[in-house]
């Protein structure tokens, strides 16, 4: 959506790109979410950090609730005072690249608390004039400070990510040095937009041919999560996706197994990951990714 509307000439996507346009505004409106950063005076080393990202989904287990359902109860009492807590992501950001870490900062780690937030409800909470300003000056506006009622908004948001990471580890909460809160708001004052993860994962988005790496305009290609699926994972299936068909790949070759991960020297770990998938005993989204590729390929490239 940026890329036809902020970064490429009107006049470019009007002649080239007008169905792409409509493909992509039908899916627009994707996931917004809170952020809450914290800082840390003590290393990963010294507070026993780990790479790994982690997921806290409180659930009452008196009561038969499915994934979606408490995902959306938590999503929809972010802003509620009375619900302690929350659904929440949990990762220490500088335990994965300790190398930088130790280099920049020595002696202080870093964690990034994120919940599925709805966007309208901050949205709602802005003056008339912020909330217009807020969604047209974007990355021009930069930060800026809103209303009491969003400041009260973000320091709940604060309040419950903060228990949920003390929750879980204890330990941090003499170490914490400083959080800072993020909301859709935030999204909005750089980027013009209060989703997170891009397009809409509704089916008519992921069964869309439209949304493929190539297009009319000759020479444009598109990569990143919104060619594949939200996350890391899905823009690195995108990057795959967009590589493969840059570098001439068929569906034939995929059907000989001639693929870009094979040609790399990777062909074991693809075989491996395909088994597991297959035996339903992949357990994280890295051992699914490379299936997730050859899916995407297929589909993608069937098209053509």
């Amino acid at each position: 959506g940026c890329t036809l509307l902020n970064l490429l000439p009107e006049e470019v996507v009007d002649t080239y790109l007008t169905d792409l346009r409509e493909h992509v505004m039908k899916s627009s409106g994707g996931i917004g979410h809170t952020f809450t950063f914290v800082g840390f005076n003590a290393s990963c080393e010294e507070l026993g950090l780990r790479s790994s990202s982690y997921y806290y989904i409180p659930c009452n287990a008196t009561k038969d609730m499915d994934a979606s359902a408490i995902h959306e109860f938590y999503r929809t009492t972010l802003l509620d005072p009375n619900v302690l807590d929350v659904s929440a992501g949990i990762v220490f950001a500088s335990a994965k690249d300790p190398m930088y870490a130790n280099m920049t900062m020595p002696g202080k780690s870093t964690a990034i608390i994120f919940s599925e937030a709805q966007s309208e409800e901050f949205l709602d909470l802005l003056d008339g004039e912020d909330k217009s300003s807020t969604l047209s000056k974007g990355i021009y506006g930069g930060h800026r400070k809103h209303n009491s009622k969003y400041e009260k908004a973000k320091a709940l948001v604060k309040k419950k990510m903060m228990r949920s990471l003390l929750l879980n580890f204890p330990h941090l909460e003499p170490y914490v040095e400083c959080v800072e809160v993020g909301t859709p708001i935030t999204m909005a004052d750089y980027t013009m937009r209060v989703e997170t993860l891009g397009l809409r994962h509704t089916p008519q988005r992921m069964v869309d041919m439209e949304l493929r790496p190539d297009c009319k305009l000759p020479g444009l290609y598109f990569t990143g999560q919104d060619v594949a699926f939200a996350g890391w994972a899905g823009a690195m299936t995108g990057a795959m996706v967009t590589a493969q068909r840059l570098l001439g790949y068929t569906l034939f070759d995929f059907m000989q197994k001639k693929t870009l991960m094979r040609d790399l020297g990777a062909g074991h770990v693809e075989d491996m990951i395909q088994e597991k998938v297959k035996a339903g005993t992949a357990a994280t989204p890295l051992e699914v990714f490379v299936e997730i590729v050859g899916n995407a390929i297929r589909h993608i490239q069937g098209r053509k």
